[in-house]
């Protein structure tokens, strides 16, 4: 179940008082004292940090319509030693990358965006997409064929071991007559 950050209280450790220079926090369940280092720690105490952000509800009078395509424009990073999640089957979905030797997977990061069509109330599985792998760029990333619906809401929800960020999303409806 998702909770809130661990750390209630911080507060910086001066070397005055014979420590090092540190960012220090409190877990607010357990009262351990944490060394807080934001730039370069992927994890809360070990695990992982889930992002998940919703996105304004999209009507047009409650007339139904269509979900074309939905992108998100994302710096999905890089995480080295992976390689592309492959997602369609085809002769290198058998372990073979173009010619180039076998595919390497290694549990490459996912980004996960689902649909709810009733405003909120109901949602489908998350449709996953795999992160970019070390040494490769792709910011945008697309889902189609989602469907009609008359009040359409969507979710994006991921955890990566490196720096990320969510730039932003685009979708534009198919409106239908009444």
């Amino acid at each position: 179940m998702f909770h809130r950050d661990n750390v209630a209280f911080s507060t910086f450790v001066s070397p005055s008082a014979g420590y090092p220079a540190t960012n220090v926090g409190m877990d607010w369940r357990t009262g351990q004292i944490y060394a807080m280092n934001e730039q370069n720690t992927f994890t809360d105490n070990g695990m992982p940090i889930p992002f998940i952000r919703s996105f304004p509800h999209v009507t047009n009078s409650l007339k139904e319509l269509t979900g074309a395509a939905f992108v998100l424009d994302m710096d999905t990073g890089e995480l080295p030693a992976t390689g592309e999640i492959n997602q369609s089957l085809s002769p290198w979905s058998l372990g073979w990358n173009g010619g180039f030797g076998p595919l390497v997977v290694q549990g490459t990061p996912q980004v996960g965006v689902r649909i709810s069509k009733d405003g909120g109330s109901h949602w489908g599985n998350y449709r996953l997409k795999g992160f970019t792998s070390s040494g490769r760029n792709r910011s945008m990333m697309r889902w189609r064929g989602w469907g009609m619906g008359r009040d359409l809401v969507f979710e994006v929800a991921y955890s990566a071991p490196m720096p990320t960020a969510l730039q932003g999303a685009y979708f534009e409806p198919v409106a239908h007559a009444a």
